[in-house]
């Protein structure tokens, strides 16, 4: 059958207990969302996707057939900070290539997701609404994550088991990560006119792919899960800081990081916008849950003053301003 969503995702290497059933829970979740979806699995190993398919399969409501492992994106090397091994990190616009070819023909929405990020299924009518008002090309919605302890209540220790709906609820009343912390990005066809080389599982490669985006630029306020971990698969030590605000891959130097800087410094130079531009809150629209009393309308956008100060109206499509919040305009 015909994927409604296409999904890439790199595959951490299955070196612990842990980091599978992370991937494991983010995994299934993308399946439930509610989405007819296609995951692309991208690993060099065929002894860890089978090992997740054997999750899947455990789980008894999703088919193994929703996921494929892909080999063929192309990689670069890097050493593990402190550490005599090595790092092989798939390449971005090689990715962004791959789904496109996939997608060729359709409208379907295409989505590059870090690989232990749980989606709700309330992400689904946002995706659609977006990829509609976009006319399907041009366009890239993103949002930021809450951070959870691998044993928090909320999740249930067995990562097969779908979350409920009170998880949603809870998770929407928490503190999320901030406007840095972007970990998916669904787009159209054309979003990007040319992507450099960044390497996945390392920053600024997410902020560049928000400030060069073409079109419709959208911020979901739907929540994601990402169970809090440390960098000890980057080479770094437990003492050295953990996702979220203290994350070493972000704050120290290291090899993936400071390639990517240099990578979005060379797209500078040559007329692309800074990385530093690339945060969710310099997007000029914010997708809300509609909460007025008596609206039919289940999704309402808010929009930044500063984006109309700048014309900027090919990132505010006019079906936009006809679902104002209120007519609440964002200082």
């Amino acid at each position: 059958s015909v994927p409604e969503m296409w999904i890439a995702s790199a595959l951490v290497p299955l070196n612990s207990e842990d980091m599978l059933a992370r991937q494991t829970r983010a995994m299934l979740s993308w399946a439930r969302i509610g989405i007819k979806v296609r995951v692309l699995v991208i690993t060099e190993s065929e002894q860890d996707f089978r090992q997740l398919m054997n999750q899947v399969q455990r789980s008894g409501d999703v088919q193994t057939s929703v996921y494929e492992m892909v080999q063929s994106i192309p990689t670069k090397i890097f050493p593990l900070t402190d550490s005599n091994s090595s790092a092989q990190l798939p390449m971005m616009n090689k990715i962004i290539a791959e789904l496109e070819r996939r997608a060729v023909g359709s409208d379907a929405p295409m989505m590059y997701i870090n690989s232990d990020i749980v989606l709700f299924p309330a992400l689904a009518p946002v995706i659609q609404l977006v990829a509609k008002i976009a006319q399907y090309e041009k366009y890239v919605l993103a949002g930021t994550r809450t951070e959870v302890k691998s044993d928090h209540p909320l999740l249930d220790q067995d990562p097969t088991v779908p979350l409920s709906n009170a998880t949603y609820e809870a998770v929407r009343a928490m503190k999320n990560a901030g406007m840095w912390q972007g970990d998916y990005f669904v787009f159209g066809r054309g979003t990007w006119h040319q992507v450099p080389g960044f390497v996945v599982g390392r920053p600024r490669f997410d902020n560049w792919l928000i400030a060069n985006a073409h079109g419709f630029k959208v911020k979901t306020m739907v929540p994601s899960i990402h169970v809090r971990h440390g960098y000890e698969h980057v080479g770094f030590t437990a003492t050295d800081g953990e996702s979220g605000v203290s994350s070493p891959v972000i704050y120290k130097s290291n090899p993936g990081k400071d390639y990517n800087e240099r990578l979005a410094a060379q797209s500078l130079e040559a007329g692309g916008i800074s990385w530093r531009d690339g945060n969710l809150n310099r997007m000029c629209t914010f997708l809300q849950p509609y909460r007025s009393p008596g609206s039919q309308l289940p999704l309402c956008f808010e929009i930044r003053q500063t984006c109309l100060d700048e014309r900027r109206w090919d990132a505010i499509p006019e079906d936009a301003f006809r679902m104002l919040c209120d007519g609440r305009i964002k200082g």
